[in-house]
């Protein structure tokens, strides 16, 4: 059984470095999808730890839900700058 706050990503066998490096060179659509998607996860901690008690934890998930969200919608406006130049998939 794995746990719960892991030091890495289990089914990423790179390092913490090359995974960010691999995200990074995502489409920015894609990119933008990601962030999205781990804002969700961010804030669903955050309501789960308010539940437990735990405030200040919830307060600073809720701060980087916020972070995260508008870096998603910086990705969607570099996505928007680079979507004419790209070719199909």
């Amino acid at each position: 059984m794995s746990p719960k706050h892991p030091d890495n990503v289990p089914k990423y066998p790179g390092t913490v470095r090359e995974l960010a490096g691999d995200i990074s060179r995502m489409r920015y659509n894609t990119l933008a999808k990601f962030l999205k998607v781990l804002t969700f996860e961010v804030d669903y901690q955050s309501i789960e730890d308010r539940e437990r008690g735990r405030v200040k934890l919830a307060n600073a998930l809720l701060d980087l839900g916020e972070k995260l969200e508008a870096a998603q919608q910086a990705a969607d406006a570099a996505w928007e700058i680079c979507k004419p130049y790209m070719k199909e998939k």
